[in-house]
């Protein structure tokens, strides 16, 4: 089976719940010789009230999907990923050459096999297919796919972040994906009530911090992080977002100094910030002189301080 990325996608939008996108192949036939192997177009965005929401991609089978429609076009369309509140509800693919329409099927739900692709194998039987073709003046093996693809607003795909009297929504599926403790909290138990959609966040997390979470999870970017990477870290460990908690402790990391570093070996020794936790030790043992004396350091839990007294040692044999 060989797999090749072939052609160009346009997409015209018709109205917020439609949209249609056009696949153009040329000299198809040249590109395939076995069964099984496939034509995809370029990965593309399905746009919704003007946001991107959908990320698909076309695949074309000239020579069947499997062995048993060998003699077919198999045709579907993958959803790659979607947005949360946007379910699809019915997908029509159309199969022309050199604007003659040669087929068009429309499909309800995707295939029993794989929820993320809608079409079919036997598509049309090549003969068919190649009969229409070989009636035109000039036939050629020039392909157009026309997707519509229809969708609505989903209903029960938003969690809800509770600060006592204030709240975040977000979508539960970027939750879940983002963080283990999320998706056991919210998609853990579908079936269930409306509290199962509603996360009591600590009060020990704030409201803004939790914005900047909820940003990261979004978009991979913090808002003024060396201002808040103690208190995101801390969110960040909660939730096991351990992408977050990476960027947090490099931000601690490059500020540290002895005004601050015991403070931030206790935080990585609780949020279980290797790394930061390392850094902090390391760099205790080199500056044990200027920091004996401080009543923080004196007053470190007995595990800490243990692994700090070991560095110093191990520093001077």
């Amino acid at each position: 089976m060989s797999l090749i990325s072939i052609g160009d996608v346009s997409v015209t939008p018709c109205c917020t719940c439609v949209a249609k996108y056009q696949w153009d192949m040329h000299n198809f036939w040249i590109c395939c010789k076995d069964s099984e192997d496939m034509l995809v177009s370029p990965e593309f965005l399905a746009a919704h009230d003007s946001s991107p929401i959908i990320w698909s991609q076309l695949a074309f089978y000239p020579k069947g999907k499997t062995n048993k429609y060998n003699a077919c076009f198999s045709i579907f369309v993958k959803i790659i990923s979607r947005c949360a509140d946007v379910d699809i509800t019915e997908v029509t693919l159309s199969l022309f050459n050199d604007e003659h329409e040669l087929i068009s099927r429309v499909f309800k739900q995707p295939t029993h096999t794989d929820a993320s692709l809608w079409g079919a194998e036997k598509f049309i039987h090549r003969s068919v297919a190649k009969e229409k073709v070989m009636s035109k003046k000039e036939p050629n093996d020039n392909l157009t796919i026309y997707l519509t693809m229809k969708t609505k607003k989903s209903q029960g795909s938003m969690g809800v972040l509770r600060f006592g009297d204030k709240s975040i929504r977000a979508h539960r599926i970027i939750l879940s994906r983002r963080s283990p403790v999320f998706s056991f909290i919210l998609m853990g138990r579908l079936n269930q009530a409306q509290e199962h959609k509603i996360v009591s966040v600590p009060i020990y997390i704030s409201y803004n911090v939790c914005l900047e979470m909820l940003r990261f999870m979004y978009t991979e970017r913090v808002n003024d992080m060396d201002a808040i990477a103690d208190e995101l870290l801390i969110a960040a460990s909660e939730y096991c977002i351990e992408d977050l908690k990476r960027l947090c402790e490099m931000s601690l990391i490059k500020n540290l100094n002895v005004d601050n570093v015991i403070q931030r070996l206790e935080l990585a020794h609780s949020c279980g910030a290797e790394t930061l936790k390392a850094t902090a030790i390391g760099f205790m043992a080199v500056h044990s002189g200027l920091l004996i004396q401080k009543r923080e350091y004196r007053a470190m839990a007995t595990d800490v301080s243990y692994e700090v007294y070991t560095a110093h040692y191990n520093r001077f044999t």
